[in-house]
């Protein structure tokens, strides 16, 4: 019985975890860091272009990943993000990415 309460529990509180979840909202006009709470958190409008790379931020001893739109210093972090995900749904929206080797703009980090 009291297994089963913790499981009930657990299942609810993965249910509700799942709905509170940030997201990237990937359009032909910007791709979008949503929080959980509806508030935009960071864009990339393809106004500034429409090629992008991934790059690495780092805060603190943590290094995260982030999306930079090629030429500026837009970027947005991607924690919990697959890269592979995230590539599929900017190149169905008609992003580029940019060749590998290609250097990213120096002196970045985690805001």
């Amino acid at each position: 019985m009291i297994f089963g309460a913790i499981l009930a529990g657990c299942v609810a509180a993965l249910a509700t975890a799942g709905k509170r979840l940030d997201r990237l909202e990937v359009t032909e006009q910007a791709i979008t860091y949503v929080r959980w709470s509806g508030q935009t958190k960071a864009a990339l409008s393809r106004q500034w272009g429409d090629e992008v790379r991934f790059v690495v931020l780092f805060s603190g001893r943590f290094s995260i990943n982030g999306l930079n739109l090629t030429g500026t210093e837009k970027v947005i972090g991607l924690p919990f993000f697959s890269r592979r995900e995230v590539r599929r749904a900017c190149a169905t929206r008609g992003w580029r990415f940019a060749p590998r080797g290609q250097k990213a703009l120096a002196g970045r980090s985690a805001r």
